[in-house]
């Protein structure tokens, strides 16, 4: 997969194995996970696998969560991006785009959420031509 987004202040390009130990410092926090439905990961193992299975996702749909990188210090900030769901059901459904992110909490509240999400939106509805996210 080769596909990196730009927007002001971030970089959104794959994950690749290199990213485990930022995504597993993310995925360990308890805070990160408050509302979700996943539980806070105990091993960065489960950051690995979690990678492997998003690069599947690139080979497969050709999309996938991105890591988010802060342009100003070069750090891995979190995730975002648009993934295919066709592995499971969520809510109901199945064979459909969802959008989403997921941030370290030290990034929290500086509009970094905001600025991926609409790039992504922007990326799925124009230029994949997504009808519903």
């Amino acid at each position: 997969m080769n596909l990196v987004l730009e927007t002001e202040r971030l970089i959104h390009r794959p994950l690749v194995l290199s990213d485990a130990q930022a995504l597993f410092d993310m995925n360990k926090n308890p805070e990160v996970h408050k509302y979700l439905w996943q539980k806070p990961e105990k091993e960065i193992e489960e950051s690995i696998k979690v990678i492997e299975y998003v690069n599947r996702q690139y080979a497969e749909n050709n999309i996938g969560r991105f890591a988010t990188i802060l342009k100003e210090t070069g750090e891995f900030i979190g995730w975002t991006g648009i993934k295919f769901v066709n592995d499971h059901v969520e809510n109901g459904n199945t064979n459909f785009y969802d959008y989403g992110y997921r941030l370290a909490e030290k990034f929290w509240n500086k509009g970094y959420a905001t600025e991926a999400s609409i790039a992504w939106l922007d990326y799925g509805f124009n230029k994949m031509k997504i009808d519903k996210m």
